[in-house]
């Protein structure tokens, strides 16, 4: 079959009059402020190398003034402003020179990291389809080193933990600086619309994007060997109001998430379901007396309520360990575990209440960097040689659990046993085991003891792409499926091929995500501040 030709329908239309309207916005901000940058520069020449005269330097002074302070330009202006290519590629790509010690730089390297790590897992399952040895790519899963990526689900949940962390850390500190000048009335509306205008342009443009310009061109730079005209194409998904589920964030409770528009947000609806109640637990922290304990308590109990799902929803349905993934080079395990069943295909996986467990965790760790002075003064007062045994002991339990959630399943892999319970005990504890490795990894860190790790994670050359992580996430698949299928051959797996593919893509797409975020993200949020007056 050759490529398809050209078709338009409205929703190439619309995608076209949306998208134009941002490209003018950005040609006439970034132009605009090309030409501030030139008179101002061409003026502080003129004054350092012509005229001494002290009225002209005042009038020159007073050009710098309205350069320099944008809050005296119009508002069109500064409205035009907020869409200046140059200025926001600045904004993405600076390093700070001091760091903040509010900041948690470590973070910066995990974000980048565990996105690539899922990223890895995506790309080598798409080409599953266009590969001409699919069944050794799979059976390669039972490499030892190749768990990582057939058990690479525990990347995700690193994001669940790192967004409960910033969500109840970032708000007990707003809160502390109201202090008694609260705002109640206007701070919890901003706090939703802000997390709104946070996740919305991006995915929302990515929709239009998908129904608008991928349905309509993709089709004419596909490979002829790998034609995407079946009805669970990626446009297909997104068609009629199959949207609305992504854009509202309840992607993840319908009954087949993996066929939603842009299925792998459900991410997102997640975390935004979770953020929805997680002022209850913030509210419950600042209450005096109690209050600390009943914010602990509250979150446990719901850890624990997951959990207990998770291992009898598992059990009863014979579930397999992790998903399924785990076991991918495993021919035995299709007929150890049944893999047809709603919660082994999509709630174990999807479902807000199987996904707590690891957000609950960052908001527990959120508490504890938000204590970090309190217990800072108690590590100091312990003797030296209790201190180390104790920050030795952590890290050695910690590495223990991580290296159990990952590399569980391999006994397995090699021909062990697992039954039905205990595929489900391994699925109700390994996202725990990997929550705490997480949050141990970070809190130690963040009192000082992270030493080679945390320099490492916390080096400048992360920031911009951690800026962009999430511009990252949402356009990654979407370039990983148009990769896939413009090949005009089959892929041949092989670890070498496959290390240095996904290496080169890692690269392209961080650096593609760059330039989509100055044009879609940063405008945004740049355009709220204006607004908001933050």
């Amino acid at each position: 079959m050759g490529r398809e030709s050209f078709k338009a329908d409205a929703g190439f239309v619309i995608a076209c009059i949306v998208f134009g309207s941002i490209a003018a916005l950005i040609a006439c901000g970034s132009l605009y402020s090309v030409a501030v940058t030139l008179k101002k520069n061409y003026n502080d020449s003129l004054t350092k190398y012509v005229y001494n005269d002290l009225n002209v330097q005042d009038d020159l002074s007073e050009s710098r003034k309205d350069v320099e302070n944008p809050e005296e330009e119009p508002f069109v202006v500064r409205f035009l402003m907020c869409f200046d290519f140059y200025t926001n590629f600045g904004k993405i790509m600076a390093v700070p020179k001091q760091s903040n010690p509010d900041q948690l730089p470590v973070l910066n390297g995990m974000r980048v990291m565990s996105l690539g790590w899922v990223m890895i897992g995506h790309l080598l399952l798409i080409q599953l389809y266009v590969m001409d040895n699919p069944l050794y790519a799979m059976q390669r899963c039972n490499n030892f080193l190749m768990q990582v990526i057939g058990n690479g689900t525990p990347s995700v949940d690193t994001f669940f933990i790192m967004s409960g962390l910033l969500v109840m850390l970032g708000t007990l500190r707003t809160l502390d600086k109201f202090g008694s000048r609260g705002k109640p009335g206007t701070f919890w509306p901003l706090f939703y619309v802000h997390r709104l205008i946070r996740l919305w342009p991006t995915m929302l443009l990515t929709i239009l994007f998908t129904v608008g310009f991928y349905a309509n061109l993709a089709p004419i730079f596909y490979s002829p060997t790998f034609q995407n005209s079946n009805s669970n194409s990626v446009p297909s998904s997104c068609k009629g109001t199959n949207w609305l589920s992504t854009a509202f964030f309840y992607s993840n409770l319908v009954s087949d998430p993996g066929a939603t528009c842009i299925d792998w947000t459900w991410y997102v609806s997640n975390d935004m379901q979770f953020y929805l109640i997680s002022p209850v637990f913030v509210l419950l922290y600042r209450i005096p007396g109690k209050g600390k304990l009943m914010s602990v308590c509250s979150i446990s109990l719901l850890i624990l309520v997951n959990t207990l799902i998770v291992l009898i929803a598992s059990g009863v349905n014979n579930a397999p360990p992790a998903a399924g993934t785990a076991t991918f080079g495993v021919p035995s395990a299709l007929t150890h575990f049944d893999f047809t069943s709603i919660w082994a295909t999509s709630r174990l996986y999807f479902a807000c209440y199987c996904r707590f467990q690891t957000y609950g965790q960052g908001l527990l760790l959120g508490a504890l960097v938000y204590e970090r002075n309190w217990i800072q003064s108690k590590l100091d007062n312990l003797p030296v040689n209790k201190r180390v045994a104790l920050i030795g002991s952590i890290w050695t339990v910690a590495f223990a659990m991580g290296f159990v959630s990952v590399f569980g399943c391999y006994p397995y892999d090699q021909g062990g046993n697992m039954g039905a319970w205990g595929a489900a005990f391994y699925n109700a504890t390994f996202r725990l085991l990997w929550g705490f490795f997480v949050s141990a990894l970070i809190l130690l860190c963040t009192l000082g003891y992270g030493g080679v790790i945390n320099d490492f994670l916390s080096l400048p050359f992360w920031i911009p792409f951690a800026r962009v992580n999430y511009t990252t996430y949402i356009i990654h698949l979407m370039c990983l499926i148009l990769y896939s299928q413009a090949l005009e051959h089959v892929v041949h797996f092989s670890t070498l091929d496959v290390t240095l593919a996904c290496g080169g893509i890692l690269i392209c797409i961080n650096c593609l995500s760059l330039v989509v975020s100055c044009i879609i993200e940063a405008p945004f949020i740049a355009v709220e501040k204006l607004l908001l007056r933050r």
